[in-house]
């Protein structure tokens, strides 16, 4: 596998992930938990993020800003891959990953980063824990149009598609001004790439 161009393709956005699963119905956007798969297995998921989520300070937000940046070149992107290939690497070898579980579970960890990151900057900024819940059930409620628009890789740069989703989140409660409408938004970009994994996960395994 080539790891560098996966991470670049991670965080240039969802791209890999829609070209990988093809367009997603509304009905499987449901949250999941641990998607079906039994402990042993969700924890094996969750190897690389669990390895994220113990990083320093620093290191965690390389990668959070490197996927929110979209950054495929540069410093901050150098950071991010080098506070995600420890991980990778010992994820890999602790349970011997084909190419596509590694594919699978580092798409879950970096997800799974940037949501709980995200989680943490609008509960700080006043974001009540029920608006947030509200935010989120959005996804159970999309259309199968806007979670495949979620799923590709250019939806930043559709404005119509980010009115909409702006107008929807203020309504949940997402904060009234560009950064947290930014960090809302892309908090559901990251949920719902998280959210799928399971059911690859189960795919690649069968």
């Amino acid at each position: 596998m080539d790891f560098r161009n996966l991470a670049t393709a991670l965080f240039a956005g969802a791209g890999l992930v829609a070209m990988t699963l093809g367009a997603p119905s509304a009905a499987f956007a449901q949250p999941t938990g641990t998607g079906g798969l039994e402990k042993a297995e969700w924890d094996e998921l969750s190897c690389i993020y669990t390895e994220l989520m113990v990083l320093e300070d620093e290191e965690f937000y390389d990668v959070v800003d490197a996927y929110i940046l979209e950054s495929t070149e540069g410093d901050l992107y150098e950071s991010a891959l080098a506070a995600i290939t420890p991980a990778v690497d010992f994820c890999t070898e602790e349970h011997e990953w084909s190419e596509a579980e590694q594919e699978i579970a580092m798409t879950m960890g970096i997800a799974g980063t940037v949501a709980d990151a995200l989680e943490g900057d609008l509960l700080a900024s006043g974001v009540s824990e029920e608006d947030l819940d509200e935010m989120l059930a959005l996804v159970d409620e999309m259309s199968d149009d806007d979670l495949v628009m979620f799923l590709a890789e250019d939806w930043r740069r559709d404005e119509e598609f980010m009115d909409r989703m702006a107008i929807e989140l203020l309504a949940r409660g997402a904060p009234d001004d560009d950064d947290g409408l930014a960090q809302a938004i892309v908090l559901l970009e990251a949920y719902l790439i998280g959210m799928f994994q399971a059911e690859r996960w189960m795919d690649a395994r069968s």
